[in-house]
């Protein structure tokens, strides 16, 4: 079964906000977080849970993307996803396609990259809602 890379937030901003647990930009892997209120697409914070708790996302992988000019908004889009794809595997223990998970990734905006901006933040979901503990290891 073939799946594609479900892109539901397509950018970073660059920009601090006042609670520094909440910050896009401090995300790490293992940690779980809920979908940002009024989210469109750009995200500065979100709201970071306890992966024991009830949660809609978990960071699984987060990486830098390479170059030094703006490759455009599809080729990060692409580079994102493709970067995703490959360490997905890794932390939950199944292939994507094998996978009853979805990924989805927060990278930088053409504005965050100027501002030095590389990093790429990629995380699972269940479609089905949300899960209480870890997927990672999940093997689904």
């Amino acid at each position: 079964m073939s799946r594609s890379f479900l892109a539901i937030v397509a950018g970073l901003a660059f920009a601090l906000t006042a609670c520094a647990e909440d910050e896009v930009f401090s995300l790490e892997v293992g940690e779980c977080f809920d979908d940002p209120d009024g989210a469109d697409r750009t995200v500065e914070s979100v709201p970071v849970v306890d992966c024991d708790q009830p949660h809609d996302h978990e960071v699984f992988a987060t990486f830098e993307l390479v170059g030094s000019s703006w490759p455009g908004a599809d080729q990060v889009e692409e580079d994102a996803s493709d970067g995703c794809l490959e360490r997905f595997e890794d932390y939950i223990g199944t292939t994507y396609p094998e996978s009853e998970l979805l990924a989805s990734a927060f990278w930088p905006s053409e504005e965050s990259w100027a501002a030095d901006d590389r990093e790429v933040i990629c995380f699972v979901y269940d479609p089905d809602g949300p899960v209480t503990g870890t997927l990672e290891g999940a093997n689904r």
